[in-house]
């Protein structure tokens, strides 16, 4: 599965817009320039599913930027529920 471009298409203009490198970002957010990469450009990403809802929610704040308000990530249409402090068959 690819992450849509929409949110590769925001993530990278609000990332220019603040001036920042991939590089810094990939610093200041502890991933990989290489999975920020592919989440901008909108690749196949290389790691399991909810790598990649992390890593969007992570570099979208880390932007500055609401990430109840970016578009669903392709094939989910609803919020991924927290699993803190929540048990299995629960």
């Amino acid at each position: 599965m690819s992450v849509e471009t929409g949110i590769g298409d925001i993530l990278k203009t609000a990332r220019l817009a603040t001036g920042k490198t991939l590089g810094e970002m990939a610093s200041r957010t502890q991933i990989n320039i290489r999975y920020l990469s592919e989440l901008e450009t909108g690749e196949e990403f290389s790691l399991p599913e909810i790598y990649r809802r992390t890593f969007i929610r992570t570099y979208a704040k880390a932007l500055g930027l609401d990430e109840e308000e970016l578009p669903a990530p392709e094939g989910e249409e609803v919020e991924m529920p927290a699993l803190m402090g929540t048990r299995l068959g629960e």
